[in-house]
């Protein structure tokens, strides 16, 4: 195991304090932007979680963030650790009518902003790992899933090593701006109907997935959204700027970064690969935006009025994205297995606020793929369609 990690003390990115912001103004539809991953699997015997958590938590010291501070001088310094819940559930699975148990203890900028909540149910168990994103991204999440079950086997932790910020990255590498689709993008399902409520999501599993997802996926956006409006959709593809790391980082802080890139009916999933690779290979997602840095002289609750959905008028508010495809990766299920549980599916719910958000994880052969849409852009079955559309994708040759 790597010696435990040395405490933190650092101002927030503008990524981080973007993120934290939102939810923070009772003025918006948003709660805490939080990210929830879900291993689904069988238990044998007690399984010491605690013991896992508290190795993991020594090596990882993001487990232990909490935020002191207002505006510019907002800082992460540590504070609560990641905590422990146990819930028994009379479901099967999860599903968005009966997914608000999760949330019933929230999760606080001033800690901890992180848990595991053990949910135990008739046919499974569920290990939930929720996480601010202030803090972490979905890679960094499965960073630590592993550490985990490594706890759980008795294995060497890998750890974090030494940490690094996406803000310092970005400005270590200096990459000139390129030009990337900004402005209002088209919904995917036409206009907003007159429906209240919050985000609606539905789960796909597919037990033999077929490769290329992310293409795929792309590609049937953009044909079932030429039914609604007319013209290319606008995806972001969340990317993981570890890849910019020489010999690789292990450190499990939100790292993401965001590319944008346009697609139409017809155009194939070749052109989707070629466009997506063309701004890869120029390192368009370290691109660090210097006016950017302002964010953090506006008070939280200011800035999320700014950039989240209003409780008044959301429906008309302009889209950023058509949608977000959030591909975290395939994973094996012996490394998300030991001390007793044995995994079976794995999946990550929607964050909401985006016009769509798919989050797709694979395990082993099968793939989970969760899309999430507001309420007023999931009428009269528009939903259900679009998971249809997405399921043909990744099951046809």
């Amino acid at each position: 195991m790597n010696a435990p990690v040395r405490e933190l003390e650092r101002h927030l990115t503008p990524s981080e304090y973007y993120h934290a912001a939102v939810g923070s103004s009772a003025a918006t539809l948003e709660n805490a932007r939080c990210i929830s991953f879900v291993l689904e699997g069988q238990v044998e015997g007690d399984v010491n979680w605690q013991k896992a958590i508290d190795q993991v938590v020594a090596v990882h010291s993001v487990t232990r963030w909490c935020m002191q501070g207002t505006r510019s001088s907002a800082r992460w310094t540590s504070g609560p650790a990641m905590r422990l819940r146990f819930i028994q559930h009379d479901g099967d699975g999860l599903v968005q009518a009966d997914s608000d148990f999760l949330e019933t203890v929230p999760l606080r900028l001033q800690g901890p902003c992180s848990e595991l909540i053990v949910v135990t149910q008739p046919q499974r168990t569920l290990l939930v790992l929720r996480v601010l994103h202030a803090v972490m991204d979905g890679r960094g999440m499965m960073l630590l899933m592993a550490d985990l079950f490594r706890a759980l086997r008795g294995e060497a932790l890998q750890g974090e090593g030494q940490l690094i910020s996406d803000q310092s990255l970005m400005q270590s590498l200096k990459i000139e701006r390129g030009q990337q689709p900004c402005g209002p993008a088209r919904s995917l399902t036409g206009r907003p109907g007159n429906i209240q409520g919050s985000d609606r999501w539905i789960r796909v599993a597919i037990p033999h997935a077929e490769h290329d997802v992310l293409a795929r996926v792309a590609v049937a956006l953009a044909d079932y959204t030429e039914h609604h409006e007319a013209g290319p959709v606008t995806l972001a593809i969340p990317v993981d700027l570890r890849r910019h790391v020489p010999g690789g980082y292990q450190g499990a802080n939100n790292m993401a970064a965001m590319l944008k890139l346009q697609l139409s009916m017809g155009e194939s999933r070749a052109i989707f690969r070629d466009r997506l690779k063309e701004l890869l290979d120029r390192r368009a997602d370290a691109y660090f935006w210097p006016a950017l840095s302002w964010i953090r002289c506006l008070p939280m609750t200011w800035l999320d009025r700014l950039v989240s959905r209003p409780r008044q008028g959301s429906r008309h508010k302009k889209l950023l994205e058509s949608a977000v495809i959030s591909y975290v990766g395939r994973y094996k299920s012996a490394a998300l297995s030991g001390g007793g549980f044995m995994a079976e599916a794995l999946y990550g719910l929607p964050i909401p606020g985006a016009s769509c958000f798919i989050m797709i994880l694979g395990l082993d052969e099968r793939l989970d793929v969760c899309l999430g849409i507001p309420a007023y852009y999931a009428c009269e079955g528009q939903l259900g369609a679009l998971a249809k559309q997405i399921q043909r994708a990744l099951t046809q040759g």
